[in-house]
């Protein structure tokens, strides 16, 4: 069962990593890091999922079916809106 959160009921911490290890994709890495890295993986997840309807393992689906750019340049987008006073720093 999927858990939905609104602005009335925000996630914390502790529950946006649990919500983060129901994904396939997420669960093998996130145990194995520190907690401050998986609260701030989580919430960034949490945030990437609320601006573009999808979870982890759906934008690892949407990578395998579409063009490496193409998937790049969505992750890029998103970040930009997540961080607008952060410049993106160019990858080479």
């Amino acid at each position: 069962m999927e858990t939905t959160f609104t602005p009335d009921n925000f996630p914390n911490g502790n529950d946006l990593i649990n919500k983060a290890l129901t994904y396939r994709s997420v669960a093998r890495h996130l145990p194995n890091r520190s907690l401050s890295h998986q609260r701030k993986l989580s919430n960034t997840l949490y945030k990437f999922e609320q601006q573009t309807t999808m979870n982890p393992d759906q934008l690892v689906q949407h990578a395998k079916a579409n063009d490496n750019l193409d998937t790049d340049d969505l992750i890029r987008a998103e970040t930009r809106k997540m961080s607008p006073n952060q410049p993106q720093q160019l990858q080479r």
